[in-house]
C-alpha cells in the first residue's frame, strides 16, 4: 500500500511468511522426555513428561513382582481345531453349520 501525506508518498509492504512448528532438526534436538502433543483439532504443544518413577503416586515398593518358569510350547497339546471347538460351544447338530 501506499501513503500520501504533503506531496511525498511512502510505500510498504506486509509479506506473511509460515514455518513448522518445529524443523526436523529441532526435532531430533529435543531433549529426552520433551514431547510434541497434537490432541485431536488442538494446536499441537511441546510439554515435557515426568518419568514414572518420579511421580508422587507410583510406589514401587508396593508392587510384587512376579516369578515364574516358563514352560516351552507343546505344539500338539495347543493344536485347536475351530469346527470341533463350534460344536462344543454352539451345540449345533447340523453338519452344515460349520
Amino acid at each position: 500500500g501506499s501513503k500520501d501525506s504533503g506531496g511525498s508518498s511512502k510505500s510498504y509492504s506486509v509479506q506473511r511468511t509460515t514455518r513448522p512448528l518445529i524443523s526436523a532438526y529441532e526435532l531430533g534436538q529435543l531433549p529426552f522426555g520433551t514431547v510434541i502433543v497434537k490432541i485431536f483439532r488442538l494446536q499441537p504443544c511441546k510439554i515435557e513428561l515426568t518419568p514414572g518413577f518420579k511421580t508422587p503416586f507410583f510406589h514401587a515398593n508396593d508392587v510384587k513382582p512376579e516369578v515364574g518358569m516358563m514352560k516351552s510350547l507343546d505344539k500338539d497339546k495347543v493344536y485347536y481345531n475351530i469346527k470341533e471347538r463350534n460344536k462344543k460351544i454352539l451345540k449345533s447338530s447340523s453338519p452344515f453349520d460349520f
